[in-house]
C-alpha cells in the first residue's frame, strides 16, 4: 500500500476549503482559477463538513443499451479502493451521453465504499438513494440525484479524468465542504498544515515571497462568517516557512534555518523582532521542521537528526537555545497537553515527557532521562 500521512489528513479536515485554496494562491503553484470544481458540482451532505482523502479515479458510462455487465471492472475498482492511501475518495468521469439521466453511486456502491475505507464521491453526474447514503455518513459531491442507475459500467480504472474541468488523477488529495471541491497540489500537500494557523476568527498563513526566494512573510485574514478577507502581510524574514504557533502577541514562525518571532501588536506594521538561527550536526546538516511553544519555552524538531531544540523566549529579541535532546525514532512532530510533551517518533508510535523539569533534565512520565541522552547546547 501506498504511504499515506494520516495526519496532515485529519488537519486537513479541520479546515474550510475556502480557507485551503486561499493558502494554495499564496504559495503560487497554479493559476486561481484552476484546481476547483464550478458551481455544478454540489455538495450534497453540507452538514457533514469538510471531506478530505485520497482520489481513486475511473471512468464510467451508463447510458449505453446492450453492454454486458463485466464484474470485472467492479473487482478492479474495488481493489482499487482497498489498496489505494487512507482515506479514499472515489472520484468518477462519464464518458457517455446524457450525463444528466445518469446515478453514479447509490446505497450498495456507497456501502462497499465504506468498508473498503472510501470516506466519499465526487462526479460529474447524479447520485441517488440519499437518506441511505446519508446514514452511512458517505460524503457525496454530485450535480444532483437521479432515480436510476440506468445502464452503469465501469469502464477503466486508475487514470486520469476530469470532473467538469477539474483534473483528477490517482491519489491526488481532494478536499470539499459546502464550498466546493478543490484539489490540493502535491507540492503544498506537505506545506499547508505547516502553513496555516487559526486563532479565533483569523486565519494565520506563511508563505514563500516567490517562486525563487529563500524568504517567507506572514499573511493574515479575516474568517468571521465564512469570509476571507485580506487585513495584513508581514514585512518578510529569511528562510521557508516550516510551522507557526501563536505566542501572546507575537507569532512565532519555525523556518528551516531556526525560529523568526513577529510582533503582532500592530497588524499593519507586522515584523521580525528577534531570531533563533539553527545551527544543525556538521556531519549532518538539515533544518528545523516543527514547533510547538509551552509559556515561554519553544520546542524544535530536526526531524532528519531526531533532535528535540529546547530554546527560551522569556525576552522575544534575543531567543535563546538552552537544550538539545536526542530523540527516539524520527522525532517528527511534538505537541503539548497538561503539562506534557507528545513526541512522534515516525514509526507509528510516540513518548511522552514531562517539561516542568530544567530543559536539560526533561524526563518522560515514568521518571527515564529522555531518551537516556542529553546534548549541550551548541554541540552536534
Amino acid at each position: 500500500m501506498p504511504e499515506t500521512n494520516s495526519s496532515l489528513i485529519e488537519y486537513l479536515k479541520t479546515i474550510d476549503t475556502p480557507t485551503i485554496s486561499n493558502a494554495i494562491e499564496q504559495l503560487h503553484l497554479r493559476p486561481r482559477n484552476e484546481g476547483v470544481t464550478p458551481l455544478q458540482v454540489r455538495c450534497m451532505f453540507p452538514d457533514f463538513g469538510p471531506m478530505c482523502g485520497y482520489a481513486v479515479t475511473a471512468q464510467v458510462e451508463t447510458m449505453t443499451e446492450g453492454n454486458p455487465r463485466e464484474e470485472r471492472g467492479y473487482v478492479e475498482l474495488f481493489e482499487s479502493v482497498e489498496k489505494s492511501p487512507k482515506p479514499a475518495v472515489i472520484a468518477f468521469r462519464e464518458i457517455g451521453g446524457r450525463p444528466d439521466y445518469a446515478a453514479h453511486c447509490g446505497e450498495v456502491m456507497a456501502t462497499f465504499f465504506t468498508r473498503l475505507g472510501g470516506i466519499g464521491l465526487v462526479t460529474d453526474c447524479a447520485v441517488r438513494d440519499l437518506a441511505e447514503v446519508r446514514a452511512l455518513r458517505f460524503h457525496c459531491f454530485a450535480r444532483g440525484a437521479v432515480a436510476s442507475h440506468a445502464n452503469f459500467r465501469i469502464v477503466r480504472v486508475g487514470v486520469p479524468i476530469q470532473v467538469m474541468g477539474l483534473v483528477i488523477r490517482p491519489q491526488d488529495i481532494l478536499h470539499g465542504d459546502m464550498n466546493g471541491l478543490i484539489q490540493i497540489p502535491s507540492e503544498a500537500a506537505e506545506g499547508l498544515p505547516k502553513a496555516i494557523v487559526l486563532s479565533g476568527q483569523r486565519a494565520f498563513v506563511a508563505a514563500p515571497l516567490s517562486d525563487v526566494s529563500s524568504s517567507s512573510f506572514l499573511a493574515v485574514y479575516d474568517i468571521s462568517a465564512g469570509l476571507l478577507k485580506p487585513l495584513a502581510v508581514s514585512s518578510p524574514f529569511p528562510n521557508f516557512a516550516e510551522d507557526l504557533a501563536l505566542c501572546g502577541p507575537y507569532i512565532c514562525v519555525a523556518t528551516w534555518g531556526g525560529l523568526s518571532i513577529l510582533d503582532l501588536s500592530d497588524m499593519a506594521a507586522i515584523h521580525e523582532i528577534g531570531r533563533y538561527t539553527y545551527s544543525s550536526p556538521p556531519d549532518a546538516p538539515s533544518g528545523i521542521s516543527c514547533l510547538a511553544i509551552d509559556g515561554s519555552i519553544a520546542y524544535l524538531t530536526d526531524a532528519d537528526n531526531s533532535l528535540l531544540i529546547v530554546v527560551d523566549l522569556s525576552d522575544p529579541t534575543h531567543p535563546q537555545e538552552l537544550a538539545r535532546l536526542q530523540m527516539p525514532g524520527f522525532g517528527q512532530n511534538v505537541t503539548f497537553s497538561n503539562g506534557y510533551l507528545y513526541a512522534s517518533n515516525g514509526m507509528g508510535g510516540f513518548s511522552i515527557y514531562q517539561t516542568a523539569a530544567a530543559a536539560g533534565q526533561m524526563r518522560d512520565v515514568n521518571g527515564r532521562p529522555f531518551s537516556g541522552v542529553t546534548v549541550p547546547a551548541g554541540c552536534p
